[in-house]
């Protein structure tokens, strides 16, 4: 039964992370001005372009389909030791090496990245 309970979840997580056809970009501000504007401890809005955030907007019944705390640029923070990577697979590898050439201690969720051999090239140490 466990079997069966994987090969269902996998099918349904592979159909939800494909792009959602219907999807069309909209931003009310370019990456620039968002770049001059945001404050440490803003919210940013964010609307995903995938299946599964067409299913949490409908399921929140709102416009927007995550939201993310900006936090600053936490690798040129002297203070910050550590940084964890909770984003989407195919931004882990660029969000690594910039951590690890800041010199930060990284604690990053799986899977590492969608490829093996990026992951071993990612992660040579281990």
């Amino acid at each position: 039964m466990n079997r069966l309970f994987k090969k269902i979840g996998g099918a349904l997580a592979h159909y939800l992370n494909k792009c959602s056809r219907k999807y069309e970009p909209f931003s009310v501000s370019d990456p620039a001005t968002l770049r001059h504007v945001l404050r440490p401890g803003d919210v940013l809005l964010v609307e995903g372009n995938r299946r599964i955030s067409v299913a949490i907007k409908y399921v929140t019944q709102s416009t927007w389909s995550h939201a993310a705390l900006y936090v600053g640029d936490a690798l040129a923070d002297p203070q910050v030791d550590a940084v964890v990577i909770a984003s989407a697979t195919d931004t882990h590898t660029d969000l690594i090496r910039s951590a690890a050439a800041a010199g930060k201690a990284i604690f990053c969720e799986k899977p590492l990245a969608l490829d093996n051999m990026i992951a071993l090239d990612i992660s040579p140490g281990y």
